[in-house]
C-alpha cells in the first residue's frame, strides 16, 4: 500500500500536466473556430458569429439574409449555414453603396 501512496505526487503532477494540455488545446480549438490566427483574417462563422462580426443584432442580420437586396448568402455545411467574413465585408460595402444612391 505504501507504493501506491508514494506514487501520488507523480500522479498528481501528471494530472496537472494533462489539465494544462487540455486548456491549451481548448484555446487552440476556439481560435480555429473563430478564424483567429489566420493569415488573411478570413474564415467561416455561423449566423450568431456573423451578426457579431458585422456589429448588428440577430434580427437585423436576419433582415439582411431574407428581406434586403442584396441579401447575405451563406453555404450549407452539414445542415448549418456558415458565412465567410470576406462575403460579409462585400455585402456591407455593396449595401452601403446601394443605400447611398438617390431615389
Amino acid at each position: 500500500m505504501l507504493g501506491g501512496i508514494a506514487a501520488l505526487p507523480q500522479v498528481l503532477e501528471l494530472v496537472q500536466a494533462l489539465q494544462r494540455e487540455i486548456a491549451y488545446l481548448r484555446a487552440e480549438a476556439r481560435a480555429a473556430c473563430s478564424g483567429a490566427g489566420r493569415e488573411n483574417g478570413d474564415g467561416w462563422i455561423d449566423a450568431k458569429g456573423a451578426a457579431g462580426y458585422m456589429g448588428v443584432c440577430a434580427s437585423t442580420f436576419d433582415k439582411y439574409r431574407y428581406e434586403t437586396t442584396p441579401r447575405i448568402t451563406g453555404s450549407a455545411i452539414d445542415g448549418k449555414i456558415l458565412y465567410k467574413k470576406s462575403d460579409l465585408d462585400l455585402f456591407i460595402r455593396t449595401y452601403d453603396a446601394k443605400s447611398r444612391r438617390p431615389l
